[in-house]
């Protein structure tokens, strides 16, 4: 493709979306992105998001809000041909030095760990001795010790789930019955103080989703049998208001599953979204209150790879099915995960969803389309969509990857409308840069590695202070701005800051100089 050809093509791409790509967008990737979906996290400190993604040329990408590469970036993952890569990044302090890392499982079975320079961390890479296949590694605090362990399951034949530590040390691993597709999702779902651990296995031959506690043990009342594959990687949310975590997933068996922390089913719930093979689910859930109603709702999408039996479905924590819902789209299957955010500056949560079709979906709660949407992308879409103010200009971008016949891209697209952090519930691929999969519980402000998310239920009180922040010396405090980023509360400038005392968020203070 020479040059001239590259800018007509990108020229007659933009003029299908009523919507302005971000200056330096769209970046050609070799092969094209299959499941891998964008990462947007600010990993330099720089208070711009970068934009990380694993391309089927076989390299991890991570560029800047230009669309530049970042120094020491693309890595390589293989030299070897063969499959193509499909898992997406998790970016996190994993070993609690003030510096992100990033973590990655290739298709060819290893596990890697990068400084933000591209460099290995030390002790990795580390042999899996299997295959990954869409799985993510999922990053989080397991065992108490303030660094993040690296949880991950392989997708062929060996049948395992690995818990690692940050230096690359195996924490523990499990005997699963099947393959392991589904990215883990990680919080303390019993409010006992400890983490667990809860994945799908892809084919059902008595269990279909496990749960593991921080030392391996299964929890109590897993795993949880399911009558199909579970592809997709589960969300957990805390729907009645109980400060526990109830977990929902989908499977190819044509059910949405809803279970408490004991994996006893939800009342109202599995909900059937079709029937034959050809309607299960591989999309992942994405939860929030989308139509401000203080009731949770699960979005997910319907269809197995390449199928025309595509919907999208809303179901109320309640199990009932929000009104209008499913859209139904006969054009291709939906295996791409939704992200829930505010694209229009209204009262309401909207629906960004990639379809197989090739074309990126906005709908609102009341089921009609997003001014601007479809917008036609590529000749398919698996990745998953993530909305972001990338370039700190103060309104939205979503960004996604898109797989076809010469126009293999990474694209972001820049909205006019504000971009409001409290207002973006599920922004990206299992809900954070880090893949925690869970929503934050009630009034808490969740503070994942520069992302900060104030939900409705969550009244903090403000501040505006114009000396020095005077901390409680008897407690254990942080301070946190606005893109969730740890700072020192002796070297604040003019800004907005949020307190965290003994593990809650406590107040928000403005500082004037």
């Amino acid at each position: 493709m020479n040059r001239y050809t590259v800018i007509v093509f990108l020229l007659s791409i933009s003029l299908l979306s009523s919507f302005p790509y971000q200056a330096g967008w769209p970046q050609e990737i070799e092969g094209g992105v299959d499941f891998s979906s964008p990462v947007l996290v600010d990993v330099n400190g720089d208070d711009t998001l970068e934009v990380l993604i694993a391309g089927n040329d076989r390299y991890i990408y991570m560029f800047n809000h230009h669309g530049e590469n970042m120094p020491g970036w693309p890595v390589r993952t293989s030299n070897s041909p063969g499959p193509m890569e499909t898992s997406s990044p998790a970016v996190g302090d994993i070993d609690h030095d003030g510096n992100m890392e990033v973590v990655y499982a290739s298709d060819v079975g290893q596990l890697f760990a990068w400084e933000i320079d591209g460099t290995a961390v030390s002790g990795f890479p580390v042999t899996l001795g299997d295959r990954v296949i869409r799985a993510c590694a999922a990053l989080e605090d397991v065992d108490g010790d303030d660094t993040l362990e690296i949880c991950i399951g392989t997708g062929v034949s060996q049948y395992r789930f690995f818990v690692y530590r940050h230096d690359g040390t195996l924490l523990f691993q499990k005997d699963v019955e099947y393959r392991v597709h589904s990215t883990a999702a990680i919080a303390d779902m019993d409010k006992d103080g400890n983490m667990e651990i809860v994945h799908g296995v892809d084919r059902n031959v008595q269990y279909g989703v496990y749960a593991w506690e921080s030392d391996g043990s299964p929890c109590t009342g897993w795993p949880a049998q399911t009558w199909h594959h579970v592809d997709g990687s589960p969300a957990l949310a805390d729907i009645n208001h109980d400060s526990t975590y109830e977990v929902f997933v989908g499977s190819i068996d044509n059910r949405v599953y809803g279970w408490d922390y004991l994996g006893h089913d939800l009342p109202s719930w599995p909900n059937i979204v079709g029937s034959g093979v050809y309607e299960g689910i591989v999309s992942s859930p994405a939860i929030g209150d989308i139509d401000n109603d203080s009731i949770l709702d699960i979005v997910i999408g319907r269809g197995i790879i390449q199928s025309s039996y595509g919907a999208l479905f809303v179901f109320r924590a309640t199990g009932d099915t929000l009104a209008g819902f499913p859209i139904i789209i006969s054009t291709g299957s939906i295996t791409s995960s939704p992200m829930l955010g505010d694209l229009d500056g209204d009262a309401e949560i909207e629906i960004i969803v990639g379809c197989q079709d090739g074309n990126l979906y906005g709908f609102n709660p009341d089921t009609t389309t997003v001014t601007g949407f479809p917008i036609s992308v590529a000749s398919s879409i698996t990745s998953s969509p993530a909305i972001g103010d990338i370039d700190l200009d103060g309104d939205v971008e979503i960004a996604i990857g898109g797989m076809g016949i010469g126009n293999d891209s990474l694209y972001v697209w820049d909205l006019s409308v504000a971009y409001d952090t409290t207002r973006m519930p599920w922004p990206q691929f299992h809900h954070d840069p880090r893949h925690t999969g869970r929503l934050p519980l009630g009034p808490e402000i969740a503070v994942n590695e520069h992302y900060v998310m104030i939900t409705k239920a969550g009244a903090v009180r403000s501040t505006i202070i114009k000396g020095p922040l005077l901390l409680p010396a008897d407690k254990k405090c942080k301070v946190f701005d606005i893109t969730g980023r740890e700072v020192e509360p002796l070297r604040l400038i003019s800004g907005i800051y949020f307190i965290e005392i003994d593990g809650k968020i406590a107040q928000k203070v403005i500082k004037i100089k």
